[in-house]
């Protein structure tokens, strides 16, 4: 496939296998570069060798949630003088009565985008083109 998606790299995070495999189809069938990372902690690894265009990132992991982790890549941008990847949030949470809603709604203003679970690949890739441009 043609077009500017073929260079665009993407790093897919998420804790649950089906949803990382379908992703990580669907994503790679429309031209994407894509790796991807089971955790918040493996994603930080990852990003030592491969910098993405565009960070997939589901919220609710164990350890390092997508909030913190959201937080931890935009700062290390910053510091290495680096293009900060769009962020676009994956999450089945509801925000009535969280008790951590402060830390939920700072977390998705982090975000160029949000996509809520389930969803079909190609509401994925219709966010990813409305954040990546």
């Amino acid at each position: 496939m043609q077009g500017p998606q073929r260079h665009k790299r993407v790093l897919v995070v998420d804790d649950e296998a089906s949803i990382v495999r379908m992703v990580t189809a669907s994503l790679e069938k429309s031209g994407y570069i894509v790796e991807t990372a089971a955790s918040g902690d493996e994603a930080l690894q990852t990003l030592r060798e491969f910098w993405p265009d565009i960070l997939v990132l589901d919220v609710m992991m164990p350890r390092l949630n997508g909030y913190r982790v959201s937080r931890m890549v935009k700062l290390l941008a910053k510091t290495n003088a680096l293009r900060a990847p769009k962020i676009i949030l994956v999450t089945s949470r509801n925000l009535g009565g969280d008790p951590e809603r402060e830390e939920v709604m700072g977390g998705f203003s982090m975000a160029d985008g949000t996509l809520y679970k389930p969803f079909y690949p190609k509401d994925l890739l219709d966010k990813i083109k409305a954040v990546a441009g």
